[in-house]
């Protein structure tokens, strides 16, 4: 840590000018803040690190060069990423609250690096003689720490995502809006962008991996492409979307009760005296897992992607319940084709409905919806059950 006075020179004042904390400033005012200020000097290249200690707390920082990394560092030695700095962003105002939480801070540079750091005191303090400086830079640091409020926000919206996936897919979204492309790079090596995402870095290469072999994304160290013809979520949702969704659980629902109908029909003779019992016991337990997933309040593995790899298991998994009920139509006597036809139908134009709908209201309405299908189904194996028992021929 040296003294910037021992470094400046005239022509320096034309790269400050470019900064937003000296923003509209002439070079004399900016030159007389320098001298009244007496900034410190901080060099830092790439990889190298440096820990803040007490006494430098209640410092404003302004890096003048390159780009680095803010960390608070806990007791326990625990590292959280604040925030990172590119050139001409200032930190004033983090600086300031770490000093009330008393924690160290360590600056790690991600590209070669130089700050200039000056006392708080300097600025909120008004001088007589450079009072008109100090109101411009008091402007242009509110300035500065509501666009770093802004970032702020949008890392805790990205915290708040439920899994790894949504959180990456989030903080993408972000940078590609920011940058206005695509392809874009992010400040963060694989390590410093699980700090950032609150994850660990093996759950944060898994997702990033299998990202990239659904052909969400393309990656390469920093550097990101997000694929256009899946985007970064189903926010923008396509019409293709919704027949995909519905060809899969429409196409699977009518396929499984025609396998359990052909199941049913082979044993038919061996279990036509409990045929009832068995529809009774299948609705009955395909109602009551219903209920149960409806009333339980676990973390889903939400996925957004339409992969086949992604919605061929889910609509294999989703129909097995269909099986079941074939097996019970075989027993009842209906009719399989209508049957199927009628379900086959109704379960792709729901799909589709779906897809807007949960893409408008999310999960909102899922637990209630599973809640009143498991028992209608209850209902269903119950009624079947009586009529057998007691009002059968």
């Amino acid at each position: 840590m040296e003294r910037y006075l021992d470094y400046f020179r005239e022509e320096h004042l034309d790269v400050l000018m470019q900064k937003k904390l000296f923003s509209g400033m002439t070079h004399d005012e900016i030159k007389s803040f320098i001298f009244f200020a007496k900034p410190l000097y901080v060099k830092l290249y790439e990889g190298q690190s440096l820990q803040l200690e007490y006494e430098y707390f209640n410092m404003m920082g302004l890096v003048i060069s390159g780009a680095m990394h803010v960390f608070s560092v806990s007791y326990d030695g625990n590292r959280t990423l604040m925030r990172s700095m590119k050139n001409g962003e200032a930190g004033g105002v983090l600086c300031s609250l770490i000093d009330y939480r008393r924690y160290l801070i360590e600056l790690v540079a991600y590209q070669d690096a130089e700050m200039i750091m000056f006392s708080a005191d300097a600025v909120f303090q008004t001088e007589g003689t450079i009072v008109v400086p100090q109101h411009k830079i008091l402007v242009n640091i509110i300035q500065s720490q509501r666009e770093m409020y802004l970032d702020m926000a949008e890392h805790l919206a990205i915290l708040s995502q439920r899994t790894v996936r949504t959180k990456i897919l989030r903080f993408l979204r972000y940078y590609s809006e920011m940058n206005n492309s695509l392809e874009f790079k992010v400040p963060y090596t694989r390590e410093g962008l699980a700090d950032y995402l609150a994850v660990d870095r093996a759950s944060l290469s898994r997702s990033l991996g299998a990202m990239r072999d659904e052909g969400v994304i393309e990656f390469d160290r920093g550097s990101f492409k997000v694929l256009e013809d899946k985007g970064l979520s189903v926010r923008q949702l396509k019409p293709r979307h919704a027949m995909i969704a519905g060809g899969y659980f429409g196409g699977f629902q009518a396929l499984m009760p025609v396998i359990g109908w052909l199941l049913g029909r082979q044993f038919e003779s061996l279990i036509k005296n409990i045929d009832h019992w068995i529809a009774f016991v299948l609705l009955a337990l395909i109602g009551a897992n219903m209920i149960r997933e409806a009333v339980k309040n676990e973390e889903e593995n939400l996925n957004d992607s339409f992969s086949p790899r992604t919605m061929l298991p889910l609509a294999v998994a989703t129909s097995i319940d269909a099986l079941a009920v074939g097996v019970t139509f075989a027993f009842l006597d209906v009719e399989i084709v209508p049957a199927v036809s009628m379900i086959g139908v109704t379960t792709f134009v729901l799909s589709a409905i779906g897809v807007k709908i949960g893409n408008v209201f999310g999960a909102k309405y899922k637990s209630k919806a599973e809640l009143v299908g498991g028992i209608v189904l209850v209902v269903m194996g119950v009624k079947i059950l009586i009529e057998h028992l007691f009002f059968a021929d």
